[in-house]
């Protein structure tokens, strides 16, 4: 959980719990939502809060599976 604070293309920069940055990567099966709608990448902004569920790979990303958008 936390605040975009980069999109750069497949990937999102989240500031989460006691500022630790993580990065993670957006695939064509990853899933955004908010409320009941379905979203895509270009429709999040920097400073958006989120909750990323997806697992980590070998360099610490996480690949997400769910995007979860709170507005």
């Amino acid at each position: 959980f936390g605040s975009i604070i980069k999109i750069d293309g497949s990937s999102i920069v989240v500031k989460g719990k006691d500022d630790v940055e993580k990065m993670a990567l957006v695939s064509e099966k990853t899933t955004i939502a908010a409320r009941r709608e379905s979203l895509k990448v270009g429709d999040l902004k920097v400073d958006d809060q989120i909750v990323i569920i997806g697992s980590s790979n070998e360099q610490g990303q996480i690949e997400a599976k769910l995007i979860r958008l709170f507005r």
